[in-house]
């Protein structure tokens, strides 16, 4: 039997944490996806997850060792291949003059912001500019 409607929304729903629960405990930062546009629902899923887990792979590099970074990248590679690699909405644009309608597809405009909020009880100090 196929899923029912409220279970293929709550997969929809579930697939932003995705990259969070595959790292599990281990990863000591707050996410905020403040803006997504462009697209369908599902779209947007998509185009939010990977931001994620790049953010994720780039604060642990940043805050913390490289070996870390790299445990998480083949985790996050091993379970699905589009979170760390090319956005599969970028197409070239549509090239005009071509007798073909469909000689090119369209480029895609989505873009996500993610921000990434690191906790103070890692014991990392911030620097500030001294004004």
């Amino acid at each position: 039997l196929p899923p029912s409607k409220s279970q293929k929304d709550q997969l929809v729903q579930d697939k932003p944490s995705e990259p969070v629960l595959l790292l599990g405990e281990e990863s000591p930062v707050m996410l905020e996806t403040s803006k997504s546009r462009g697209g369908g629902q599902v779209a947007h899923i998509s185009t939010v997850c990977q931001p994620i887990s790049k953010a994720l792979v780039a604060c642990h590099q940043k805050y913390l060792d490289e070996a870390s970074k790299k445990e998480m990248e083949d985790l996050l590679i091993q379970d699905d291949q589009s979170l760390l690699g090319a956005e599969r909405q970028l197409c070239e644009s549509r090239m005009f003059g071509i007798p073909h309608a469909c000689a090119r597809y369209q480029k895609s405009y989505q873009s996500t912001i993610v921000m990434i909020r690191v906790p103070l009880y890692l014991g990392l100090r911030v620097r500030r500019n001294a004004a």
